[in-house]
């Protein structure tokens, strides 16, 4: 028997406590992945912190030229799912600096 379960145990991958200042260094087309434990099925999306209009489905973040400016951006993963009607989710932020092409 398989019982409902909220998104718990959330994690990127990279992970950021493998970087100094707990900061992901990337280049255009890296990616961030975003993973975590649920049932029914977890579901994600990426919000800018700094950004807010800046939304991606999936679980998924890939660097573009826009993103990869030399500054430092955040970014939050949130991993949801509905059990009886209520979404439920984890949320982790990742600060990630731009090293160009």
């Amino acid at each position: 028997i398989s019982y409902p379960d909220a998104p718990t145990n959330i994690r990127t991958y990279p992970n950021k406590d493998d970087y100094e200042n707990e900061i992901i260094r990337l280049s255009v087309g890296n990616e961030v992945n975003c993973s975590a434990d649920g049932n029914p099925m977890v579901n994600y999306d990426w919000y800018g912190i700094t950004d807010p209009n800046h939304i991606i489905i999936g679980n998924v973040l890939t660097t573009d030229v826009g993103m990869i400016t030399g500054n430092v951006i955040s970014y939050r993963c949130r991993a949801y799912n509905i059990i009886n009607g209520v979404d439920r989710e984890a949320n982790i932020n990742v600060t990630l600096y731009g090293m160009g092409k």
